[in-house]
């Protein structure tokens, strides 16, 4: 079994055991499955735009509900939606809002959370299988080595940054990440944090934008 397949089956056995339920693999913040997909592609095209700019902002929530009704317009063609879907996924489960001046996670549970990067790793596989060039697939490995270091797999986190590396040789930032966080597990006491413990959004192609 691969590794992300070893973590999923965690995460699900997690969920599972928390909540007494399997949740469905595509289901999204809110506790809703996809809904409202968009079927006109113009349309389409001008939510995923609008949840790529929600996404920049820091509502990723938000960005989710939009990227996941431009499903039709961009959803098994673009590795970038898939990419980005991963994101707003993993990022989600970081996000926060004010309360009563007090910070709360936007996440309601730990099983939202747990889902949320459930989908997330799956999501990333998918824009991993439709990137084809070099420089794609090395930016979804690494962002894919960032979720699991943050989610304390740290071994796991630097084997990707070393395939993010083998597909993209000329990367600087795989070589740096690889060389940062090699040092780092070794000397965890003194290393700092190596990257960001968020995930960027992938840009629209020059086509997509307005």
């Amino acid at each position: 079994m691969t590794l992300v397949g070893q973590l999923r089956l965690l995460l699900l056995f997690g969920v599972a055991a928390a909540a007494g339920l399997v949740m469905d693999s595509r289901a999204r913040p809110g506790g809703s499955a996809t809904t409202g997909v968009l079927d006109d592609p113009a349309t389409a095209k001008h939510e995923y735009l609008r949840g790529l700019s929600l996404a920049e902002e820091g509502h990723y929530q938000a960005s989710l509900r939009s990227l996941e009704r431009a499903r039709s317009y961009a959803a098994g063609v673009l590795w970038e939606f898939h990419f980005n879907i991963a994101a707003g996924l993993y990022n989600s489960t970081r996000e926060q809002r004010s309360a009563a001046g007090h910070p709360i996670l936007v996440c309601r549970s730990s099983i939202e959370r747990v889902a949320n990067m459930r989908g997330a790793l799956e999501e990333s596989e998918r824009a991993e299988s439709l990137a084809t060039a070099p420089e794609e697939r090395s930016m979804v490995l690494l962002a894919r080595s960032q979720m699991l270091r943050h989610w304390g797999l740290a071994w796991d986190g630097l084997d990707l940054i070393r395939r993010a590396r083998s597909a993209d040789p000329r990367s600087a930032r795989a070589a740096a990440e690889f060389d940062a966080y090699r040092v780092a597990l070794r000397h965890p006491a003194t290393a700092g944090p190596v990257g960001e413990p968020g995930v960027a959004v992938a840009p629209a192609h020059a086509s997509d934008r307005p």
